[in-house]
C-alpha cells in the first residue's frame, strides 16, 4: 500500500509592534541569517524608500490602483496607517506561498495581524517586538530622524500598538537588537524544526492598572496570554463598584506602558495603565 506524503505548507512569521522598534532591522536579518525564508511583499501607495525593489518588499501602486485592489477583494487585509497612506495585504502573495511550502516573513500592522490569524490560523505565527519603554521608543525615533510629526504620530499610536501583546503567539522585547536578533532567528529555527524548546530563557507577563480619576483608587489586575488588556480594566472596574463602567470612560494613563525586567528571573512584564473618568 503506497502511502501519500503530506504536502508541506508555508508559514509566514508576522512580526508586528509599533513603528520605530527595530522590527525592520530584524527582519533585514533574518532573512540573511534564516534559510529558505522570503520576505512577505505588501501592497502601498507610499514611495519605495532606499533600497527597497518593487514586487520585493513591497508592491508600490497609486492609491486609484490601491482602492481597485479593495474593490475586486484582492487584498486580506488593508489599513490607512498614516493619513493618505495604506499598506494590504494581496491574497495572491499569501496563498501561493502557502501552497508552494514556502515560508515567509513580514512586518505587519496588528489590525492585520489579528485579520490574518483569523484566516490563515494554521499558516501564520505572530510575534511581537515592544520597545523596553516608552522613552526609548521615542529616543530611536528621533535618532532616525523621523520628523515631528512623524515622530508624535507614531508615539500616538504606540500605546493602541502595544495593547496587540497579550494577543501575540510570542513576545521579543528589543532592548538590545543583537539579542532581539537572535532570539527572534532562535525562535523561528525553534518553530519550523517544531522543536518544544522555544525561547526558554525569557518570559513575558502582563498586568493592568486602573486610576479611578474621582477617587484617586488605584486598581491592578493580571492579563492573561490572549487577554485584552481593556476587558480586564473595565472587569477591575466592576468588581469594584461601578457596576456599568463605560469603555468610553477608559483612557490611557499619561506614562501608557510601563516594561520592568527581572534580571534575575530573566521576565519581562508589562502593565498597561489606564485611568477611568468616572465624572464624580
Amino acid at each position: 500500500m503506497s502511502v501519500v506524503a503530506e504536502h508541506k505548507q508555508g508559514t509566514l512569521f508576522m512580526l508586528v509592534g509599533p513603528g520605530g522598534v527595530g522590527k525592520n532591522a530584524v527582519l533585514d536579518q533574518l532573512l540573511v541569517q534564516v534559510s529558505d525564508i522570503k520576505q512577505l511583499a505588501t501592497a502601498t501607495t507610499r514611495g519605495p524608500r532606499k533600497g527597497e525593489e518593487h514586487g520585493k518588499q513591497r508592491w508600490f501602486v497609486t492609491l486609484d490602483e490601491f482602492k481597485q485592489m479593495i474593490a475586486d477583494e484582492k487584498l486580506v487585509e488593508y489599513q490607512e496607517v498614516h493619513a493618505g497612506v495604506y499598506y494590504g495585504v494581496p491574497k495572491f502573495a499569501l496563498e501561493s506561498a502557502f501552497e508552494a511550502g514556502q515560508d515567509l516573513v513580514a512586518d505587519i500592522d496588528f489590525h492585520g495581524a489579528i485579520k490574518i490569524r483569523a484566516g490563515y490560523m494554521q499558516n501564520s505565527i505572530s510575534i511581537f517586538v515592544a520597545p523596553p519603554n516608552m522613552d526609548i521608543l521615542a529616543e530611536r525615533l528621533i535618532a532616525r530622524q523621523d520628523s515631528q510629526q512623524s515622530i508624535d504620530d507614531r508615539l500616538h499610536r504606540a500605546a493602541e500598538e502595544m495593547l496587540y501583546a497579550t494577543e501575540a503567539d510570542f513576545v521579543i522585547v528589543n532592548w538590545n537588537l543583537d539579542d532581539a536578533i537572535k532570539q527572534a532567528i532562535q525562535l523561528i529555527t525553534a518553530l519550523r524544526q517544531k522543536s518544544p524548546n522555544i525561547l526558554p530563557n525569557i518570559t513575558t507577563t502582563f498586568s493592568t492598572t486602573v486610576t479611578i480619576s474621582s477617587t484617586g483608587q488605584k486598581l491592578m489586575g493580571t492579563v492573561l496570554k490572549g487577554e485584552k488588556p481593556t476587558r480586564i480594566a473595565l472587569n477591575l472596574l466592576r468588581d469594584n463598584g461601578i457596576v456599568q463602567p463605560d469603555a468610553n470612560h477608559l483612557f490611557f494613563a499619561k506614562t501608557p506602558i510601563t516594561v520592568d525586567f527581572d534580571e534575575q528571573q530573566r521576565r519581562y512584564h508589562i502593565d498597561y495603565e489606564f485611568v477611568y473618568e468616572d465624572g464624580s
